[in-house]
């Protein structure tokens, strides 16, 4: 068993990585008020609780937002993380573009290893501003079989999904023993 499970924060820049990350860990809202400030890359620590007595450890990694395409940060994410949440933008179709090519380059490269991949479709709060066909979206990720999630970052129970839904995979890969019952948890900030 792992002390501590790792997950790769990829997409391009402004479409609400680290701010998910904070809502879901401080629940404070700080990024949605403060002005923009680009991530370089920070590691975030919490606890997911997957099931009543059951607790995780999980490691963030924040990468700043892809303008191209980056392989080398896939290979290496690729090489210690053991899922990924690629976040894109409903309001930004660029945004959708390069997670797409994220999505496609980790599944080429990741070998026979098998990783949970989730996309998430942040700002959901702005659909009236929506650049995107959501239901095209859909019916690509369910042809692609990865988890869709539709998110955003003013609700902290939407964004706790993913990394419940994250953890719950994680383990299940790596405990064979483990039943994925489990769809509710809880996500707190490991000190």
């Amino acid at each position: 068993m792992k002390n501590a499970f790792k997950v790769a924060v990829l997409g391009s820049p402004r479409v609400g990585k680290t701010t998910i990350i904070d809502e879901a860990i401080y629940g404070n809202h700080y990024r949605l008020k403060n002005p923009y400030e680009p991530t370089s890359e920070d590691i975030y620590c919490a606890m997911v609780e997957y099931d009543k007595n059951s607790r995780e450890k999980i490691f963030l990694y924040d990468y700043g937002g892809m303008e191209t395409l980056n392989i080398d940060a896939i290979k290496m994410c690729l090489s210690f993380c053991d899922a990924f949440l690629v976040v894109f933008s409903i309001n930004d179709k660029e945004s959708f573009m390069m997670a797409v090519q994220i999505k496609k380059n980790i599944e080429k490269l990741k070998d026979k290893k098998d990783i949970p991949i989730v996309l998430v479709a942040n700002k959901m709060d702005k659909i009236n501003e929506a650049v995107i066909n959501l239901e095209e979206i859909r019916k690509w990720v369910a042809q692609e079989k990865v988890k869709f999630i539709e998110v955003s970052a003013t609700d902290r129970k939407s964004i706790s999904e993913c990394f419940i839904y994250l953890a719950s995979n994680i383990i299940f890969l790596s405990k064979p023993s483990f039943s994925r019952k489990s769809k509710t948890g809880s996500l707190q900030l490991e000190l």
